[in-house]
């Protein structure tokens, strides 16, 4: 996803100064502007550098979503969509703000929903595979399936040790289901974990990372530029957090020399 938005940055459409609610103008259930006064000044940077102050996994509750809607007597139930997902994330208070940055899983989300309100695509892998995973010849990166029966037969399975069950959220009836296979949206989650990929293919992502001239993708001016960022996004907050993270889609990061990371 990081990589997908500095195309846009690179092309001069994207910004990190932007704020996301110049992009995405979302509403509440209700249909009226964000709750928070506070939200309509988040910044493209700080969702990259988790520093938004949004609620970090509240965009995950599908229930308290949908509860959400019913409320606003606005007809609602399972499973709940990316649009419902984000009209929630704009009626939920930002929190205070932090004294260093926290890892904030509905940034990524967001991020996810400019990059396709940008390419002028429903969902953001449909971007992603057009403008980043093609050019590259990455064919099996792809949104996760939720539910157990609707996986497709190359997908990888894994289950619980403890064999653990959970209510669905993709049904409304909501039947126990393993954990990890229907008791979260993967499939509104895309861009904040919700992809899959065969390991070839995302050693082909590595590759471009590794590369040091341009990639059918990227300008490696652009790609040092997020690696840059990365690094000095986990410079300022060592020492300040027990969750230290880079953000630009990358949980660590350290410059070694001249153009390694």
């Amino acid at each position: 996803a990081s990589l997908a938005l500095f195309q846009l940055i690179e092309n001069g459409d994207l910004h990190l100064s932007d704020k996301l609610q110049d992009i995405l103008h979302l509403e509440t259930p209700t249909g009226a502007g964000p709750t928070d006064p506070r939200f309509d000044s988040i910044s493209i940077a700080e969702l990259f550098e988790h520093t938004s102050n949004l609620d970090p996994d509240g965009f995950r509750n599908s229930v308290a979503i949908m509860q959400s809607f019913q409320a606003a007597n606005k007809p609602a139930s399972l499973p709940i969509n990316v649009e419902m997902t984000d009209s929630y994330v704009a009626s939920v208070n930002l929190q205070p703000p932090p004294q260093a940055m926290y890892y904030n899983n509905c940034g990524y989300h967001l991020l996810g929903r400019v990059l396709a309100r940008k390419r002028d695509t429903k969902l953001a892998i449909d971007a992603i595979r057009k403008h980043l995973l093609e050019p590259l010849s990455i064919t099996r990166i792809r949104n996760s399936v939720s539910l157990l029966s609707a996986q497709h037969p190359d997908e990888g399975r894994q289950q619980d040790p403890n064999l653990s069950l959970s209510p669905s959220v993709m049904t409304p009836q909501q039947p126990l289901v393993p954990d990890d296979y229907g008791d979260w949206n993967m499939e509104v989650d895309e861009t904040a974990g919700g992809f899959s990929g065969a390991v070839t293919d995302v050693a082909r992502l590595v590759a471009v990372f590794i590369d040091p001239n341009d990639s059918r993708a990227l300008k490696r001016s652009t790609l040092t530029c997020m690696l840059d960022k990365a690094v000095a996004n986990q410079t300022k907050w060592t020492g300040h957090t027990s969750d230290l993270r880079a953000g630009y889609g990358l949980d660590r990061a350290r410059h070694l020399r001249g153009g390694q990371y």
